[in-house]
């Protein structure tokens, strides 16, 4: 989908585990439409939340009639969302400029010879149902079957299509929290290259697969290069939604997990802060990213032998980590084994031993995954 809230949020898809640290949780391919400007009003004085909902509705029909092969209906559907935010947003805006193209891609299809047509109808509807039916609880097998679903529609579409893109986005999402490194940096780096030719560079998806590619760079091992594309998308998330905006606070978060295990723990430390101030807006909503970001701030003025001030970042973590339920299992277990090592460090037996049971009582793997 093109469009998912008003608020930019992050959707937690798996934990991405480094040599040192655990890695950034990763955040949706595509931030929502800006709001009407303050006092803007909507065609007919409607509420412009409503008008969204609706144009929300209009597209997640969209997508069920291309999971059935109904391309007149999932044509028709498109239009209407896309008409609907046209008003508010106006022709220029990304989200309208995409979704403009989308429609133009569909009926191409529409218009191609009927059995060019059907072979690419049947392309797109099976790929819009693998990705509506994926679980992530399938595991390797589930996304290998999507990945032949997105490879079939790509060979059928071509890479000038808009939809082989939106396909591929998605696919490139899931194979990096699925820690598929490798897979998802060759996804993430095509989709990278689609969005510039086709939508420029001033796009979510441009800034969202730079940070994908980041992520599974960093999974690679590959520091430099993660350090280098993170830093490019959060300028790209700077010039599309302000700095220190949510989106600029996972790049900031990235940049953090990266030079944590580049060892510049200084850079680290200024990344996390950057990261904190970013995210503080969204830290109700996005609580794993949140405390990621003390954790890699503590860490961080731990190696720095700053051991004091990194106490009281832990302090102050374990806390949140008690009053959140979002936190997940792996990241607070992980967060209680360095608090311990800081511990014996300072010598502090009593907490030490406080920290340890705590430990022991934490669930050994997360049964459910945070979104």
């Amino acid at each position: 989908m093109l469009f998912h809230g008003r608020t930019a949020r992050a959707a937690v898809v798996g934990l991405c585990c480094s040599v040192v640290m655990v890695g950034p949780l990763l955040a949706d391919p595509v931030s929502p439409a800006a709001p009407a400007a303050p006092g803007e009003q909507a065609p007919g004085d409607q509420n412009p939340d409503e008008i969204f909902e609706r144009a929300e509705r209009l597209e997640g029909q969209s997508h069920e009639h291309l999971t059935q092969g109904e391309l007149p209906k999932a044509i028709a559907a498109l239009k209407a969302a896309n008409a609907c935010r046209m008003p508010l947003l106006g022709a220029d805006h990304w989200g309208v400029r995409t979704a403009a193209l989308q429609v133009k891609a569909l009926e191409e299809l529409q218009a191609l010879p009927a059995a060019k047509r059907e072979a690419a109808v049947s392309a797109l509807a099976k790929w819009e149902s693998a990705a509506r039916e994926f679980d992530p609880s399938q595991g390797m097998v589930g996304l290998t079957d999507l990945g032949k679903c997105c490879d079939v529609l790509c060979r059928t579409l071509g890479d000038d299509s808009v939809l082989t893109a939106r396909a591929r986005i998605h696919l490139a999402e899931l194979q990096t929290g699925a820690r598929r490194s490798a897979e998802a940096r060759l996804t993430a780096g095509a989709v990278n290259a689609q969005t510039v030719k086709l939508l420029g560079k001033n796009h979510p998806w441009y800034a969202f697969s730079l940070s994908l590619m980041a992520t599974a760079d960093g999974q690679l091992g590959q520091w430099d290069a993660a350090r280098k594309e993170a830093a490019l998308a959060l300028r790209a998330n700077e010039h599309l939604w302000g700095e220190d905006t949510p989106p600029c606070g996972m790049n900031y978060l990235t940049l953090a997990w990266v030079d944590i295990n580049r060892r510049d723990f200084d850079a680290a430390r200024r990344h996390s802060e950057n990261a904190l101030y970013a995210l503080a807006e969204s830290k109700e909503q996005d609580p794993a990213n949140y405390a990621l970001a003390k954790a890699h701030l503590a860490h961080a003025l731990s190696e720095l032998g700053k051991t004091e001030d990194a106490k009281k970042e832990y302090i102050s973590l374990v806390s949140y980590c008690d009053e959140q339920e979002g936190v997940p299992g792996e990241l607070e277990r992980d967060i209680c084994r360095r608090y311990v090592d800081l511990l014996n460090q300072l010598g502090n037996e009593q907490d030490r031993k406080a920290i340890e049971e705590r430990l022991a009582r934490l669930p050994m793997s997360d049964e459910t995954v945070v979104r």
